[in-house]
């Protein structure tokens, strides 16, 4: 079993005591009744909320007072949880795709003491440690994720992508829109209110790309709903070497993507 190694993104403590502890419904790949090994379970995308995740886990840990070394792959959809590939093995590419990557990962080793989750925005292999949080067990305090607006955690978006299109013709830019976070944790209402895009059909892919990650994001429930306002900039940089893009969340405020042309 790999033993993973992340950095903690856990800031502005509090005292921590759950409330109501109901663990969501989960389902499983296969029988988790083992004491080693990796195992898999999914979960609905809107259960994805940091609460959930710490009670989901406390009551399988109880459940399964044996488990001793497992590591413990969450992901948003049965398929997903079914058809994924370890990144070591020599399956097709396709599986790799962050669409079907656990979004968190509970991680358990007695004997080095390990007792951890994880969680991953853009999945497990396409979410940079910088944008991970990693919450230690037993958790004593609030944890606050790496990437929140209005206090509600960004859970699942889709991969922030340059268009390379784009790129090849050298088009950047940058867009702003303004949307409403509606208590189910969706961006809706989205609109661009500012920009400095091309108006030319390669430009605008970069505004249909902002958009369409914008709409992906799965944020946390609230009770209200939270105006928000976003700025995508896309910026060329030869800089980047091999490196084809590379992205930097500044929330709440802006989105930066570099591409290499």
């Amino acid at each position: 079993m790999r033993t993973l190694f992340f950095g903690c993104m856990i800031f502005g403590f509090v005292a921590y005591v759950p409330a109501q502890c109901h663990a969501p419904h989960y389902r499983a790949v296969r029988s988790l009744n083992t004491n080693v090994g990796n195992l898999r379970i999914s979960i609905e995308p809107r259960d994805f909320t940091v609460a959930n995740l710490i009670c989901l886990v406390q009551t399988l840990k109880q459940r399964h007072a044996k488990w001793k070394s497992v590591m413990l792959e969450i992901y948003d959809s049965q398929y997903a949880a079914q058809i994924y590939t370890d990144p070591q093995s020599e399956a097709p590419s396709m599986t790799h795709s962050p669409a079907v990557q656990p979004h968190a990962i509970y991680n358990l080793d007695s004997d080095k003491k390990e007792d951890t989750l994880s969680l991953f925005p853009f999945g497990w292999l396409g979410t940079p440690t910088s944008d991970s949080t990693t919450i230690d067990f037993p958790v004593s305090a609030t944890p606050r994720c790496r990437l929140a607006v209005h206090d509600r955690c960004l859970m699942i978006l889709e991969p922030v992508e340059f268009p390379y299109a784009a790129l090849k013709d050298s088009v950047s830019g940058k867009v702003t829109f303004e949307g409403t976070i509606t208590p189910e944790g969706r961006v809706a209402d989205i609109r661009v209110v500012d920009g400095d895009v091309d108006q030319t059909e390669t430009g605008k892919l970069l505004m249909e790309a902002a958009e369409q990650n914008l709409a992906s994001w799965q944020l946390e429930p609230g009770k209200v709903r939270d105006p928000m306002r976003i700025t995508y900039c896309y910026i060329l940089d030869r800089s980047l070497g091999h490196q084809l893009t590379d992205f930097r969340f500044d929330l709440p405020n802006q989105i930066v993507i570099r591409g290499n042309p």
